[in-house]
């Protein structure tokens, strides 16, 4: 007697579970590598990475995979909604696996693998000597290139782009992310010189004074993860030099962030927003844990997730006035750390080098920049030797100043370093979503600014969680925003939300 198609669909979760819990354990070691890894122990962990990448692409290129999704599929009508959309998963998760080739998976993996610890050194070394990472860069962008050609052949996108684009964000386009940044670059050139002269009119500022020690630092970061309602129980937050990040595996997540003995908000702000991305997954229904159904949407909408919490909610009036508070229970009653100074620090509008410390209003114009500049690498309109320049001339434009060093300029972020070309775009669709969903929730609860403001974030996470979080990928990005808003991704919505915050809302 053959394989029953209900046998066929139970062996597919279970092999895509042993997936899972092998990217899991190659997360774990990724973080534990930046975190705590002796420096000699590097190339073993690079191949051990490597070698759980390899099993888990063999698993899931065996050819069994093929036959029991053809057997699942053809009574696929016997069963419920959701196991259809997990079968649909797990078909393009097929197809994509299978027109991989295994020396290209291992190529990225080396990729990942190494990429990160060597811009943490180039962060950590200062140097910015372009020539010490370009032969790199190249080998990234042509790792990617080279993937997005596959994706592109087998999903039938219209460019390599748009399918290096669908990796991280499935569902949007090249055409998609063109349509809402024109919105963006149409309305935040006028809006930030409105906001600079306003803020200039109220008076500057006062710089955060003393120096922020690195313990008090972190006693405060965790006061504002676990007040943002990152489970502790199921996850930890640490310091590290390099880039912050949430890793690890579904039910362990590790987010990290950096410290800035000068300024303690640039690192509670990166806490504040890897605890978004790490309250995502501790968010997903346990029901469908370590299906493709029941995994987290695109990076739009993870990025959604980390700048609901960053942006809407940790810069609102209300929690900025109990941080002011805790700050200085921790830090100190100093001058600058009242809270209306402490608000127009945070909210304070001003070009900058530095994507991750950039303000709300300009960083997008960060986002615009790098996204232009991987598109043309990746399309063969620009070579790699060309971006510094090609990087400056855009830094000026955008924003009157170039950068001194190259640190300070196209290798600040790890994602060319490790191959993440057609990410970036995530960053500001996730502003724009973020913006949207919280006009939503506090449109459906009135109580959660309030309660925000008693450092009680339960009331915004009670309408995320089903509304977001817990429906996983039952249904696509697109309708997953209609269905919790009432209408697609519109730019309009954070358009509006920095207008309100940055030109009508009073100060402190």
């Amino acid at each position: 007697m053959g394989l029953s198609a209900k046998q066929a669909y139970t062996n597919l979760k279970k092999r895509h579970a042993e997936s899972a819990h092998l990217q899991g354990s190659a997360s774990i070691l990724m973080s534990d590598r930046t975190l705590s890894m002796p420096k000699g122990s590097a190339a073993e962990r690079s191949q051990m990475v490597g070698v759980i990448s390899a099993v888990n692409h063999r698993s899931m290129t065996d050819p069994v995979l093929g036959d029991w999704l053809e057997k699942a599929e053809s009574e696929i009508s016997k069963l419920a909604p959701i196991d259809q959309r997990n079968l649909e998963l797990m078909r393009k998760s097929w197809v994509l696996s299978t027109a991989m080739p295994s020396d290209l998976v291992e190529r990225g993996s080396k990729i990942r693998s190494e990429g990160r610890p060597l811009h943490a050194q180039q962060k950590t070394d200062r140097t910015g000597n372009w020539k010490d990472v370009e032969g790199w860069f190249k080998e990234a962008f042509d790792y990617a290139r080279e993937t997005g050609a596959v994706k592109k052949e087998v999903l039938g996108m219209p460019s390599i782009y748009d399918a290096l684009l669908d990796g991280f964000s499935p569902g949007v386009s090249a055409k998609i992310v063109e349509a809402q940044f024109a919105k963006l670059d149409a309305a935040l050139p006028d809006l930030i010189r409105a906001t600079m002269e306003r803020q200039k009119s109220q008076g500057g500022a006062l710089p955060l004074d003393g120096s922020f020690h690195k313990s008090k630092q972190m006693r405060f970061n965790n006061w504002g993860v676990r007040a943002v309602g990152f489970d502790y129980e199921r996850g930890r937050l640490d310091a590290i030099t390099g880039h912050p990040s949430c890793g690890g595996s579904t039910g362990d997540k590790r987010i990290t962030t950096f410290l800035d003995r000068g300024d303690f908000t640039k690192s509670f702000k990166a806490c504040v927003h890897e605890a978004g991305h790490g309250m995502y997954y501790q968010g997903l229904d346990p029901d469908w844990a370590y299906q493709p159904v029941g995994g987290c949407q695109g990076m739009d909408i993870h990025e959604s997730q980390s700048m609901i919490i960053e942006y809407q909610a940790c810069m609102t009036p209300e929690f900025i006035t109990l941080a002011a508070l805790k700050a200085r229970e921790v830090f100190g009653d100093a001058p600058s750390l009242q809270t209306g100074n402490l608000h127009k620090h945070m909210l304070n509008v001003q070009p900058s080098l530095i994507r991750v410390y950039a303000d709300e209003l300009t960083y997008p114009m960060h986002i615009s920049l790098r996204a232009e500049l991987e598109r043309a690498v990746v399309e063969g309109e620009l070579e790699v030797s060309d971006l510094p320049d090609a990087w400056n001339e855009g830094m000026q434009k955008r924003f009157g100043v170039q950068p001194e060093n190259h640190i300070d300029g196209l290798m600040q972020d790890v994602h060319w370093y490790v191959g993440s070309m057609g990410y970036f775009p995530s960053y500001a669709l996730g502003a724009m979503g973020a913006a949207q969903l919280f006009n939503a929730a506090t449109a459906a609860n009135p109580d959660i600014r309030p309660q925000i403001g008693q450092g009680n974030f339960k009331p915004l996470l009670d309408w995320l969680r089903p509304n977001i979080h817990a429906r996983g990928c039952i249904v696509d990005a697109s309708q997953l925003m209609k269905d919790a808003t009432g209408e697609t991704l519109n730019a309009d919505h954070h358009v509006e939300h920095l207008k309100r915050r940055y030109l009508e809302e009073p100060g402190l």
